[in-house]
């Protein structure tokens, strides 16, 4: 699955191992710091904190830099507890490796065009990929 997005296993397991999970409903880490004033002002939100506390859906995101940031109710029992969501961790470290010009949509993309079973169209775009690390890496 990895290679059909350009990226050997040995590498994702590298940056994984070199991530920082950290609880993202909290974080009080300034995303303009993080990434720029432009993308803050997109998002609306001056901090980590906001972001998750304006968008609901939002289990996991990750800026440039060697931190992502999750909701620890969609890890199941806490960030790192029994019954860990770690394709959601894979599905974060993909984005460190990638940057935010191949995002949600354009790793959909690829894996559509590998013969993935993906829907575009889905509100679950992000899941599907998720979906997809946990189907085919387990």
């Amino acid at each position: 699955m990895f290679a059909d997005i350009g990226l050997a296993v040995e590498d994702v397991a590298a940056t994984m191992n070199a991530t920082s999970f950290v609880d993202g409903t909290t974080s009080q880490a300034q995303i303009g710091m993080l990434v720029n004033q432009q993308y803050a002002n997109a998002v609306g939100a001056a901090t980590v904190a906001q972001l998750f506390a304006n968008s609901p859906g939002l289990s996991g995101w990750s800026p440039p830099g060697g931190t992502a940031y999750l909701r620890p109710s969609d890890m199941s029992n806490g960030l790192f507890g029994l019954g860990t969501n770690w394709q959601l961790l894979v599905h974060e470290t993909l984005h460190q490796m990638l940057g935010f010009q191949r995002d949600d949509n354009w790793i959909m993309t690829e894996l559509q065009n590998k013969g993935y079973r993906i829907n575009p169209n889905s509100p679950r775009k992000s899941r599907q990929i998720s979906d997809v690390i946990k189907k085919k890496c387990n």
